[in-house]
């Protein structure tokens, strides 16, 4: 165990500092990877009938084959042409592939409605990215305009330490760490191998597109955990 005052302790806690940062930027990949994966996104969002009524949705697959469910399960496309735009419910044609109904698409479903949920298609095949909707550019497009993200993520920080391993830096050098725009190491009191923060890395791998958000709220001060820090590793050194 390293003790506050032993020589080491400063290498120590440059280790710890840069391992937290690690972690910090691995949980701000798995945060961002929606905007930026070909996967389909796995978070919920809203489409909109001409009416103006809402349907919750999720989209399934990847870029290159990909299909949208309301939140009961029901398979939906839209259809626009000179006659008719608006969303509807999905069948499986006679070759086994997604054909729109002629039911409007409402949520939740009628229910009469004699369609099966959760179809999926017996052969799939790569389809045409500029169907609409059915795009993963579109749906990211989609998403983010209607949360109003605009390419800003405002994450929440929360400082913990432990009987057996206190914090050596303070609540105001990991605001720095996390959301300083073009870091100074020697500005904020850090080691100088701290020359990007999270936000300059974000900014920097993403051309200008992702920005990390943060006030005087976003990092909330040190909290003592309940228990100790081997109590929460059990010697794997977490």
């Amino acid at each position: 165990m390293f003790l506050p005052g032993k020589p080491y302790w400063n290498s120590w806690a440059e280790s710890w500092l840069m391992n937290t940062l690690f972690y910090l930027v691995l949980s701000f990949y798995f945060l961002l990877t929606p905007l930026y994966s070909v996967s389909a996104p796995p978070f919920p969002y809203e489409v909109e009938q001409p009416d103006g009524s809402k349907i919750p949705v999720r989209m399934f697959g990847h870029e290159y084959y990909n299909w949208m469910e309301t939140e009961d399960g029901y398979v939906i496309d839209w259809v626009e042409d000179e006659s008719c735009q608006s969303w509807y419910y999905c069948e499986l044609d006679g070759e086994g592939e997604f054909h729109p109904s002629l039911i409007s698409v409402i949520y939740p479903a009628p229910v009469d409605l004699h369609i099966s949920k959760h179809l999926r298609e017996i052969s799939p095949k790569v389809r045409n990215l500029d169907r609409g909707y059915l795009s993963m550019e579109s749906a990211h497009d989609d998403y983010l305009h209607r949360v109003n993200i605009d390419g800003g993520l405002k994450p929440l920080i929360f400082l913990v330490d432990f009987s057996d391993e206190e914090h050596e830096y303070s609540r105001d050098q990991f605001q720095s760490l996390i959301f300083e725009d073009d870091l100074n190491p020697s500005n904020a009191n850090l080691p100088s191998t701290y020359t990007m923060s999270v936000r300059d890395y974000f900014d920097e791998i993403s051309n200008g597109k992702q920005e990390i958000i943060g006030d005087n709220g976003s990092v909330v001060d040190w909290t003592r955990a309940r228990n100790s820090y081997s109590y929460y590793v059990d010697g794997a050194q977490g």
